[in-house]
């Protein structure tokens, strides 16, 4: 995966200025097959999902982990499902979760870049953000198309605030301006000490950017896993 780089651990691609090479990285990953199912290979591809503002794969990857046995009931990880304790997924779950829910990097916040409509209602508190603001409170309803944050910032800035499901509606109480991308995105006045309470309602529960068949499937998923544990009580 280390051709993902550019998405994922780093930031130098995006829609907006190079919308062909995230294409191209989308591809990538739809076509990457597992190799041995070691929990970080799954890992990276949520994050580069993540990256990419692909919902449908992020989930994919992360619903693996959590079907088939990399989380132990002390909630110690396994390198491979079933054997072997290893913290590589365990130090990178809240991480992969984090960045489905908040995307930021300096002057940008995103939020529900990569978050699935299966899981349409939920909150969390307390997502650092890379532009020195903190996302205190972020609540989304995918069922209604609403979606609330309180963001604070230790210094005054403006961001840019990215939604790319579409806003339909924003209120803020700050101020805002429109952004040169249109209906994805509205610029937000930040100010040290004076958390911002912004509430969005959405054109829609999830982005339309285009996406093919990932040649490694849920369906696939379970018939290799039925696969290796047969061989496993074989060996037995």
């Amino acid at each position: 995966m280390s051709h993902s780089y550019p998405v994922w651990p780093a930031h130098q691609l995006t829609w907006e200025a190079q919308p062909e090479l995230v294409k191209a990285m989308r591809v990538a990953i739809e076509r990457r097959q597992p190799q041995e199912w070691p929990g970080h290979g799954f890992a990276v591809r949520a994050f580069c999902a993540a990256r990419t503002k692909y919902p449908q794969l992020f989930w994919q990857n992360l619903y693996t982990l959590r079907r088939y046995d990399y989380i132990q009931t002390n909630l110690v990880t396994r390198h491979n499902p079933g054997w072997a304790s290893n913290t590589d997924v365990l130090c990178g779950l809240t991480g992969m979760i984090s960045e489905g829910l908040v995307y930021s990097k300096p002057g940008v916040i995103e939020l529900l870049p990569a978050w699935l409509p299966a899981l349409p209602n939920g909150s969390v508190q307390g997502i650092r953000c890379r532009t020195q603001a903190t996302v205190d409170n972020l609540e989304w309803d995918l069922n209604k198309r609403v979606v609330s944050a309180t963001i604070a910032s230790v210094r005054d800035q403006w961001v840019t605030l990215y939604m790319r499901q579409g806003i339909k509606s924003l209120e803020a109480n700050t101020k805002v301006k429109r952004s040169e991308y249109g209906d994805i995105a509205r610029r937000l006045l930040l100010q040290k000490e004076s958390p911002v309470r912004v509430t969005v309602h959405l054109e829609k529960a999830m982005n339309d950017y285009p996406v093919n068949a990932p040649a490694f499937t849920l369906d696939e998923a379970d018939r290799v896993q039925a696969e290796r544990e047969a061989k496993r009580k074989m060996q037995k």
